[in-house]
């Protein structure tokens, strides 16, 4: 199965949610995750925009571009690129080419990825790697950086997309792995859930199991220990809990002192 930027997206996110995509389930909704879906819209309508106005109209591309071309591409930005290479797929939000600086240097072509919030996590940059790992078996060699517009100040982060290129060959194969497998992964309640359309689905799942997930506070290692101790549910934790024991001052003051 095509491993796509918005699969990998959800497996970085949760291999659940990715799970899921793959297999169309619609069966979910969120009224945060819909507001956040609308937020990322606009802010990558008037990103591409802002890129647009910057350079002459007739050295961009606004329509998904043919990349069987991209060596000999004249133009100077591509909007919405759309690519394929390997098993890998993705329509980069937009494609910089940068003409070479002399005879005998080829043009440097430079993944741009637009992001709304304003502060950048390592998905973002794993994202823009993605985007640049198709490019570079596209052109036949590295694609050294990228670049990330994000924020309410449309700032710009170069990112030295080579230095993530084998962390990202290593996720993109365990996200395949997870697809071509029929049954589903171990379902984890995260943090990502509250931004999540499948929010309601997984939460519900994971009541029915009654998940040590469901305790927000324990982590991965934490639930992992749980396991090799044979506790995977709430209620088997909770058969553990004992009361702790009154300090031996306590236990000696006059009023804990039985009479007889």
């Amino acid at each position: 199965m095509t491993v796509t930027s918005t699969l990998f997206e959800a497996y970085l996110k949760c291999p659940t949610k990715c799970f899921l995509k793959s297999r169309g389930e619609t069966n979910g909704s969120n009224t945060y995750a819909n507001w956040v879906q609308s937020e990322t819209e606009i802010y990558h309508g008037e990103g591409r925009k802002r890129l647009v106005d910057r350079l002459p109209f007739d050295e961009c591309i606004l329509d998904p571009a043919d990349v069987r071309y991209l060596r000999t591409a004249r133009w100077r930005l591509a909007i919405d690129l759309s690519t394929h290479a390997l098993d890998l797929a993705s329509t980069i939000h937009a494609v910089e080419r940068v003409p070479s600086a002399g005879r005998g240097k080829r043009d440097l072509f430079v993944p741009v990825r637009l992001v709304g919030t304003n502060r950048l996590t390592r998905d973002d940059k794993l994202l823009l790697a993605f985007d640049a790992v198709i490019l570079s078996e596209i052109l036949g060699r590295d694609v050294a950086f990228g670049k990330i517009i994000y924020g309410d100040q449309h700032a710009t982060l170069k990112v030295k997309t080579l230095a993530l290129a084998n962390e990202v060959r290593k996720l993109t194969r365990k996200t395949a792995a997870l697809l071509s497998n029929p049954s589903p992964p171990d379902l984890i309640l995260n943090r990502h859930c509250a931004a999540c359309e499948f929010q309601s689905l997984c939460r519900q799942k994971a009541s029915e199991k009654d998940d040590l997930s469901l305790l927000p506070r324990m982590t991965e290692k934490e639930r992992r220990s749980f396991h090799r101790r044979g506790i995977f549910t709430v209620t088997q934790l909770s058969y553990t809990f004992r009361p702790r024991r009154s300090p031996k001052r306590l236990a000696q003051s006059p009023e804990n002192i039985t009479t007889r």
